[in-house]
């Protein structure tokens, strides 16, 4: 392509133009029609229209008819076709700068991302309400013992039917339990658990099965269940979604159970999610009961608040007993999502200084641009155009960098989020995370805008401000004192909000370096922990001695059996245990499990005093019972406890005291509390269901053995939930570990930001004062001198961070407060390591920036000036 730009394009030139300045423009067209010889005549045309349109009727045009801050929206181009045009010119602006559009995108992204991912799961678990009719009246309902902290504990039968009956805050009080069954007759026996409820459950929560009918209260009749519903994952994963499920059989403990009907997917309490809804027989027997057992679902009536509710129930539970319990309602959706809000909506503002420093970020890039850019638009400003109109242009370019920013920032939550959501602890129970929706989406619509706005608002604010002569002037001479004071000051930003992200980070190290460090009370390397549970019958016993017996002789160190172990809450039940001696409304509430005689030695909690289990307690012995060190404490401060009897319940029974156990915690959060044990063999009616087996064996050929013995035994005998005692420690850690990975990762991404940022201003600033530098070593600096002296700026800029993120840090630490365990907020020394990091850090990104500096030559800077 060669010859002269369209005539088109010079007429309008001509016409729109003084005739001073049109011989000028003109060349300047040529030059570029000239450059786009390779591209397609229509294309070049159509640039050069637009851009002598623009030049022409929106710089000296509008000056002449409206002023110098005026713009007639009637004129040569309307609004929305500028709109346009800036536009395009901003895209062709970030297409002719790859390099840094793609480090502005990309650091966009990153914090825009982590911010959108967090909302998602927000939204998803926080914010949406639950998937019932009339949400906001569902509560779960708790027994409460103020005088030992405990706020939610299981109610018993008894207690529940007293609610039932007088309670008038509720329309409906529905209990629940959980259990376990095992399923045969299919390739493989299987462990289920299993949800039963009264019969009106899905009803009270406004709900339908998915396929089938509901269960009815006829269901509940007898005895035993005989029909189930099965959950949405049971039905996939076993059965796969097959629609003629309904009418199905299944071998349950011996018993044939029909399927009835199929439960949605999102129907989820108390973050449970069984294989089988069974129904729950309201028998006399079990309204009596004093077993604190039930989990209790309640349906507010309108109008009704919890708080309302719970002041009713602590006034039903004073003159039923007035020994110290209570009862509280409690939110469902609260309940459902408590255990995670607090590390959610944290980690949410955690994302959001990691976005807060990406602003800081692009707005320092996008401010150096300007001022590279700053005989461009001197010479808008001196072609007519008004500061506003100056200040659109650069705010449309931020916006289109953000919407390009936030576009890859949900591409980046998308992923992001569901990774996030497999990796909460307990999140299966939760729900779907999803990033696609109108919330979300509309979410990150907005975090793009206001991105924009925050990131562009300094270096709108410096592209117009001064006057247009001062700024010619300073285009010779580099950037203003000014603007190098608001790079800089960017800089102390982001390095002020890095600094308090690895503190916090710091804190949940070093509480998740103290966590592994506690003491559990009990071994678990060598040990392979199994759920191996019997179908309540007379075979019980012999089954657990037989195995006990045929691991031993298989090559097992030792074989524990319980109803509960250590780091593992199934099985884990709580009573008041009465101690002979002492007022009768007193007594220690304890939790309580049945084990047999080699579970202290093969866990390896010590027996501080008296002796552990023999076969000597049997049944139609004695009634015995080991108690754990801190029971004792509470029943015996000053007294020996052997030989001391307590009573579960009641002292109509007492069972004698012949040891006193080690504690044992069964969180490494929690103290641990007092336990009461007691052999299997004099507790007919709960019988082991998990064992650990300590062997010298690897792991896998220690769980092969362990199959092997059991399927000897029984071959319908199902083994679940197979792991290593490491397995269970590592499990237990997962909040905590989970907790310490997000902000590790947020600290990583926020001090990449800051140095990367650092870096950026200083080579910048080296670029805009090459001529200063030339002139220091023309008058005798030495190159080291000058690495000094910008190291010395670095240090100061990170200095001046560091002040303010302290500061930051020491206000804001209580909100982590609550993940901490074994440190304080205040602990100093986190605060001087992440200090110590960041100053490292700052000091090596200064490197290049000094030594770049150090090798200016002052004869060709000063030749060149």
């Amino acid at each position: 392509m060669t010859g002269r730009p369209p005539r088109l394009a010079l007429w309008i030139i001509n016409r729109t133009l003084p005739a001073t300045l049109a011989a000028d423009v003109a060349g300047d067209l040529e030059e570029r029609w000239r450059k786009d010889e390779r591209g397609p005549r229509w294309w070049a045309a159509w640039r050069m229209l637009g851009l002598a349109t623009a030049i022409g009727s929106q710089g000296v045009r509008e000056r002449g008819r409206a002023g110098v801050n005026g713009w007639r929206p009637g004129g040569v181009m309307s609004s929305l076709a500028a709109v346009r045009f800036d536009i395009r010119f901003a895209v062709r602006l970030l297409v002719r700068a790859p390099l840094s559009t793609a480090a502005i995108v990309t650091t966009l992204a990153l914090g825009i991302g982590a911010t959108v991912s967090l909302f998602a799961v927000t939204h998803a678990w926080l914010l949406r309400p639950l998937p019932f009719a009339d949400p906001d009246r569902l509560v779960a309902v708790w027994e409460t013992i103020p005088s030992a902290s405990i706020f939610e504990n299981t109610p018993a039968p008894v207690v529940v039917e007293h609610w039932r009956a007088r309670a008038g805050s509720f329309e409906h009080l529905t209990p629940l339990t959980v259990g376990t069954v095992n399923l045969t007759g299919l390739e493989r026996p299987l462990r289920l658990r299993t949800l039963r409820v009264a019969p009106e459950l899905l009803s009270v929560l406004g709900r339908q099965p998915l396929l089938g009918r509901d269960l009815i209260p006829d269901d509940a009749r007898g005895p035993q269940a005989e029909v189930a519903l099965v959950s949405h994952r049971f039905w996939r994963e076993e059965f796969g979604e097959a629609h003629d499920i309904v009418g199905r059989r299944l071998r349950l403990d011996g018993r044939s159970i029909e399927i009835v009907g199929v439960v949605p997917a999102d129907v989820r309490l108390f973050g449970f999610d069984p294989d089988l809804w069974m129904p729950l027989a309201w028998t006399p027997e079990l309204r009596a009961s004093e077993s604190r057992m039930l989990w209790v679902i309640g349906r507010l009536r309108s109008g009704v608040d919890p708080a309302v509710a719970s002041a009713e129930l602590d006034r039903l539970a004073l003159d039923r007993s007035g020994n110290g319990t209570g009862g509280r309602a409690v939110d469902l959706q609260e309940q459902t999502v408590g255990p995670i809000a607090g590390d959610v909506v944290l980690l949410l503002g955690a994302s959001g200084l990691v976005l807060l420093i990406a602003c800081a970020n692009v707005a320092s890039l996008t401010l150096a641009q300007m001022i590279a850019r700053r005989r461009e638009l001197v010479t808008r400003a001196a072609l007519g155009a008004s500061r506003l109109r100056i200040a659109r242009q650069v705010l449309i370019e931020g916006v289109v960098v953000s919407l390009a920013g936030g576009l890859g920032g949900l591409l980046l939550a998308a992923w992001m989020s569901r990774t996030l959501a497999a990796a909460v602890p307990g999140s299966a129970v939760l729900g779907p995370v999803d990033v696609w929706n109108s919330a979300v989406s509309g979410f990150a619509v907005a975090i793009s805008l206001l991105t924009a706005c925050l990131a562009g608002f300094i270096p709108t604010w410096q592209a117009t401000t001064g006057a247009a002569a001062a700024a010619l002037r300073d285009g010779a001479r580099g950037a203003t004192g000014s603007r190098q004071w608001t790079l800089r000051g960017l800089v102390v930003i982001e390095v002020a909000l890095a600094l308090v992200l690895l503190v916090a980070t710091g804190l949940v190290l070093r509480s998740f370096q103290h966590l592994r460090q506690i003491d559990l009370g009990f071994r678990a390397d060598g040990l392979v922990v199994a759920e191996v549970p019997r179908p309540a019958d007379d075979r019980h016993p012999q089954f657990f001695a037989d195995l006990e017996q045929a691991l031993v002789a298989r090559g097992a160190e030792g074989v524990a059996m319980s109803q509960g172990l250590p780091l593992l809450a199934v099985g884990a039940f709580g009573s008041r245990f009465l101690v002979e001696g002492t007022d009768a409304d007193a007594g220690v509430l304890a939790y309580w499990r049945v084990v047999n005689g080699q579970y202290y030695s093969t866990l390896g909690i010590p027996i501080q005093a008296g002796r552990a289990f023999t076969r000597a307690d049997a049944a139609g012995a004695t009634p015995v019972a080991i108690v754990s060190e801190s029971f004792a404490r509470r029943a015996w401060p000053d007294a020996d406890p052997i030989g001391r009897r307590i009573g579960w319940g009641t002292l109509e029974t007492p069972l004698t005291v012949v040891g006193v156990a080690g504690d044992v915690r069964h969180s490494p959060t929690q103290a641990p509390g007092p336990h009461v044990y007691m052999p299997y063999t004099q507790v007919t009616s709960r019988m082991p269901d998990q064992i650990a087996m300590r062997s010298a064996l690897p792991p896998a050929p220690a769980i092969d053995l362990l199959r092997q013995v059991v399927v000897a035994l029984d071959p319908d005998q199902p083994v679940s939930r197979i792991s290593t005692g490491d397995d269970l420690v590592s499990r237990a850690l997962g909040r905590p570990r989970f907790q310490l990975a997000l902000f590790t990762a947020f600290a990583t991404v926020a001090i990449t930001l800051a140095v990367v940022g650092l870096y950026g201003v200083l080579s910048f600033l080296v670029a805009e004062r090459r001529r200063e530098v030339g002139i220091r070593l023309a008058l005798g600096a030495t190159p080291a001198s000058i690495r000094r002296l910008w190291l010395r700026q670095s240090l100061v800029m990170t200095g001046a961070g560091l002040v303010l993120g302290l500061a930051a840090s020491w206000a804001g630490g209580r909100l982590v407060g609550g993940l901490l365990t074994g440190v304080t907020p205040a602990d100093q020394a986190t605060h001087a390591g992440a200090v110590a990091l960041i100053v490292l850090t700052a000091a090596v990104a200064s490197l290049g920036p000094a030594y770049r500096a150090a090798r200016v030559d002052p004869i060709v800077t000063l030749s060149a000036d």
